[in-house]
């Protein structure tokens, strides 16, 4: 009986967790679409006109999601972007942006992950990710 129960909390604390992490990456694609707009030296963004074209999760030396790097395209003029969005509530969301030019895990493939390890520091390590 308590190994039940204790099944059953570990499946609610599991549970609780994805529904806040996938809240934050909610907030983060938002952070992500909106930034261009605001911070861009020249007005040719328009938040309208924003899309995003890859999504590469960021995780820290614990192995566990820290932020998003988001590559984004203005599909008015064809510009490129990125921005480095934190999902820490202890940091400022924005970590790196760059209004123009492709993240370097632009051309990374499905089989890497980018870890988190410094500030503005990232490094690529392979790793093997099984979907249940």
């Amino acid at each position: 009986m308590i190994s039940i129960v204790l099944c059953l909390i570990s499946l609610i604390t599991i549970l609780a967790t994805n529904a806040t992490a996938n809240t934050g990456v909610v907030d983060a694609r938002a952070i992500a679409l909106h930034a261009p707009a605001r911070f861009s030296p020249t007005d040719d963004w328009d938040e309208n006109d924003i899309i995003i074209t890859k999504e590469t999760p960021l995780y820290d030396v614990n192995e566990s999601l820290y932020a998003f790097c988001f590559d984004l395209k203005n599909q008015a003029t064809e510009q490129t972007a990125y921005i480095v969005v934190s999902l820490s509530n202890d940091d400022f969301p924005i970590i790196m942006y760059s209004p123009q030019g492709v993240s370097p895990y632009y051309d990374m493939s499905t089989e890497n992950t980018a870890v988190f390890c410094l500030p503005e520091i990232f490094i690529l390590i392979p790793v093997v990710i099984t979907l249940l």
